[in-house]
């Protein structure tokens, strides 16, 4: 069963460069650690997207990307 979100317009770009990066996950020995930022910062450039936007949109990803890891680990956390 898929789960759906609504997500509001001023996140969808952030919603989208997230899903982009879904193969770009660091991994260790436990598994996903965070997302590759290079990959990231590679799409910024690559999409044209501001410098001054740069900054806000990490932020916004940073927050998909803690709660992924937090669905990730949901059954390890004690």
């Amino acid at each position: 069963m898929q789960n759906q979100t609504e997500v509001w317009t001023e996140n969808w770009q952030a919603v989208e460069l997230f899903c982009q990066m879904g193969t770009q996950w660091r991994v260790g020995a436990g598994g996903a650690v965070g997302l590759d930022y290079a990959v990231l910062f590679h799409l910024f450039d690559l999409q044209n997207i501001d410098k001054s936007k740069q900054k806000y949109l990490l932020a916004q990803i940073q927050v998909c990307e803690s709660t992924a890891l937090d669905i990730f680990y949901k059954d390890k956390k004690s």
